[in-house]
This record gives C-alpha cells, structure tokens and sequence, in this order.
C-alpha cells in the first residue's frame, strides 16, 4: 500500500548505509494490518463466494462453473486494482482447506486435527499469561463445543 510523502517522514529509519524512507506501508507499523485488511475487504465487497482475511483470499462456488466464474471475477478485480497474486502460493480446485484453524469443505466448517489435538494435550497454565492463552484457543473453538 502506497504511503503518502507527510506519511513517509514518519516511517523514515536508520540504517547503516544512511537514512531509508518506506514508500509503501510496512507490515511492522502497528496499524497495517487492519488498513490492509480495510483495503482488501473494499477492493473484494460485493465478490459472491469470496472471503479474505490479509492477504489470504478463498474463491468457493457451488459448482465447479460458479466457482471458475467467483475466481476469474476475483482475479479481474485484483488485477483492475493494480495487485498480483503470487501462483506458487496459490493452491485451485481443493475439496477442502484449512485455513484459520478450520477445515472448509462442502459440508461446512470444521475442527482441525491439530486444533483439537493442542487443546486435549495443552499442559496445564502455569502462569496467568498462559491461562490467558490457553482461555483464548478455547474460546476460538468454543462454537464446537457442546452446551448439554
């Protein structure tokens, strides 16, 4: 993302070969993160079978021709805004993803494995910062745990 030059005094940093003024927003700064991930979901607003979250977007469709037509829509829109995706990083055509620790099929959202398996084998907290971690994974996963 584009910085612009009152904004870029501010990101201005010493290194060994002299002074280096960032032209396009860095990950580090505290806040880019949600302004990338503002851009990202104006940019893609109104795309049908998509969802982002960073710079990491899943393209779904019903059928294998919905979902051709969500990816080309989604990467005609990138492209119209001037962003590239990387191919190497790209995975088309899965039966399911994982992906912020759930599995994404046709059926619906799931448990990861490893999810469940951290939470069954989590030694016990022994500090407040742990429990305080632990609390939080557990919470995360809350929506799969039974209230009977």
């Amino acid at each position: 993302m584009h910085v612009d030059e009152k904004s870029q005094e501010l990101l201005t940093i010493v290194t060994h070969k002299g002074l280096y003024r960032y032209c396009g927003l860095p990950f580090r700064i505290t806040c880019a993160p949600a302004l990338f991930q503002r851009a990202m979901d104006q940019i893609l607003c109104g795309l049908p079978g998509v969802q982002c979250y960073l710079d990491n977007i899943l393209v779904t469709g019903r059928n294998e021709e919905d979902h051709l037509k969500n990816l080309e829509a989604t990467l005609q829109t990138l492209e119209e805004y001037g962003l590239r995706v990387c191919k190497d990083k790209c995975e088309f055509f899965q039966p399911s993803v994982e992906y912020l620790g759930h599995i994404i099929d046709a059926a619906g959202l799931h448990q990861a494995p490893a999810k469940v398996k951290a939470i069954v084998e989590a030694p016990p907290p022994r500090n407040v910062n742990q429990l305080c971690s632990f609390l939080g994974l557990l919470n995360y996963y809350g929506k799969f745990i039974s209230h009977s």
